[in-house]
């Protein structure tokens, strides 16, 4: 399962991550966020996302390795991965459908939040396997329309006087 964790750029950002190459990934203190923590697992995927400032998903990690003897504070080590091509905003991740029920906006401070695969593919790629959004199918038809020839609308009261009817 893939995961999205939350961390304050000017604690400690992706950038520190890739520079140190592996961490501890530690100081989380909200029950449902420790449960979650203690049962990823060795090879999960996580995206590294910036709260409070920048608010964007920005890179990749890699789980390293999982010790859950210690309930109050499990030790999970990350590897750094890639630095998302694009990044992707608090905005947009709001706005993209595979996040209309996400746990991110239900439970704003929960620093560890479990992805869907199909969620972790778009903040990988931009978009999801599972369906096209409506935005990408309001430009499919806005494309269309620009390529049919336009042809003379009839007014609604045109539309009136040929059915028979007083306008």
């Amino acid at each position: 399962m893939p995961y999205l964790l939350k961390s304050e750029p000017d604690h400690y950002s992706f950038d520190d991550l890739v520079r140190d190459g592996e961490t501890a990934w530690d100081g989380i203190k909200n029950p449902q966020a420790l449960i979650t923590l203690r049962n990823m697992k060795r090879g999960e995927l996580c995206v590294i996302y910036h709260s409070n400032i920048g608010k964007e998903a920005v890179g990749t990690a890699i789980v390293v390795s999982v010790d859950p003897s210690d309930p109050k504070n499990p030790l999970v080590r990350l590897k750094a991965g890639k630095r998302l091509k694009q990044p992707k905003s608090l905005a947009m991740l709001r706005e993209t459908p595979v996040f209309q029920d996400s746990l991110l906006f239900r439970q704003f401070r929960l620093s560890v939040v479990p992805l869907s695969d199909a969620q972790y593919d778009w903040l990988l790629h931009g978009e999801s396997n599972v369906s096209s959004t409506p935005a990408k199918q309001s430009t499919a038809k806005a494309a269309a329309k620009q390529t049919k020839p336009s042809l003379p609308r009839k007014t609604a009261a045109k539309k009136s006087a040929a059915k028979g009817n007083k306008a």
